[in-house]
């Protein structure tokens, strides 16, 4: 039986904020109907900060409450105790597609974890998708070339899939546009907007039945009416606050550092990742899953540089019985092993232990 994202909310926060608060105030649920102008959230995510305060994730479902390939953003709610008096922030937002439009080819934000580093620094992890593109249609691939020894951000042009232009390393708040390797006109900002010239592209935003609003956007190459857009494959998304999550950074894309070619998906473990001692460093850690052979599988993907770089670690070796193994939540034990259950094809969860905090996971 289904539950409702409210009863799944009053549990995590159960868990994550003080009984006494609760006793006094009442859950209160961040993500009532009606917020942010948005009728259905879905895949909830909290996270009770170092100061006390909590901070919860969700999808903004709109009006249709489906998976990508749709219209779908992230939205974020901070309280001082978890029971109420939230204040939000949209760090996930696409214009494609106006808030509330129903489209199988908006471009989508789905899925999402929170974790909070030793130094305060909230961390977000979302997948992003081309417009039109989610789970059910990603192709295989990681979405990058290399150029000059360096993995990029492939591009191709509108109606094409040719992708011989990519995105070389940023200078400043710029990166340039290469094509087969020399500059061109175009460049993108940290946000991935498109420039030519210098010029920021627009285009025309859609609505209802792909009808235009009569509204005028910026380029995202995550727009497929873009001059130039991406591979449709998802892409992992990490954005970082370091306020609590009422303001967001830029996106830093990890497609390049940690997504194969062989695999068609790599995602979000919506949820919680994990922030770890390693030897007298912190290591954060989210737990992704992919499906590489056709077989979903576990594993994680790590930083020990604070969230700079990531590497990904060992697949979970599955018994044959799980079937796959997917969706996965992280915890510490006492005497420091990481716990990893995950969602499987056999009608039960399943467990599997890394004792230490590296690569390797003993079998499901």
């Amino acid at each position: 039986m289904k539950k409702s994202l409210s009863f799944f909310l009053t549990v995590l926060l159960l868990a994550a904020t003080p009984m006494g608060a609760l006793a006094a105030g009442g859950a209160v649920n961040p993500f009532e109907t009606g917020t942010l102008g948005c009728e259905r959230f879905r895949i909830p995510a909290l996270w009770t900060l170092r100061d006390g305060r909590v901070l919860a994730a969700a999808d903004l479902r709109w009006r249709h409450g489906v998976d990508a390939p749709q219209n779908l953003d992230v939205a974020a709610a901070l309280s001082s105790d978890g029971t109420g008096g939230w204040r939000y922030s949209v760090p996930n937002r696409l214009d494609d597609y106006a808030d509330g439009a129903g489209s199988t080819q908006s471009a989508a934000y789905i899925d999402s974890a929170l974790l909070q580093s030793d130094s305060g620094r909230v961390f977000l992890l979302t997948d992003l998708f081309l417009s039109g593109t989610g789970y059910p249609n990603a192709q295989k691939g990681s979405g990058c070339v290399t150029v000059d020894g360096k993995r990029c951000i492939a591009l191709a042009a509108r109606g094409s899939d040719d992708y011989r232009w990519a995105i070389a390393g940023f200078d400043g708040d710029r990166a340039p546009v290469l094509e087969n390797g020399d500059p061109t006109a175009y460049t993108v900002d940290r946000a991935y907007r498109l420039y030519k010239d210098g010029v920021i592209c627009t285009m025309a935003q859609k609505g209802d039945d792909d009808i235009p609003t009569g509204k005028t956007v910026a380029q995202t190459v995550f727009y497929a009416d873009a001059d130039l857009h991406v591979f449709p494959t998802p892409f992992l998304c990490l954005r970082t606050s370091d306020d609590g999550g009422l303001t967001w950074s830029d996106p830093l894309l990890l497609n390049p550092m940690v997504k194969r070619d062989s695999e068609a998906f790599l995602g979000v473990c919506p949820g919680r990742g994990a922030a770890v001692q390693i030897d007298g460093r912190e290591r954060l850690i989210f737990p992704v899953y992919s499906n590489e052979n056709g077989k979903e599988h576990a594993l994680t993907l790590y930083s020990d540089d604070g969230g700079m770089t990531w590497q990904r670690g060992e697949d979970v070796k599955n018994a044959s019985l799980l079937k796959k193994t997917s969706e996965s939540q992280i915890i510490t034990l006492s005497d420091g092993t990481l716990r990893l259950f995950s969602r499987t094809g056999a009608h039960f969860v399943s467990v599997c232990d890394r004792a230490d905090g590296g690569d390797s996971w003993t079998k499901s």
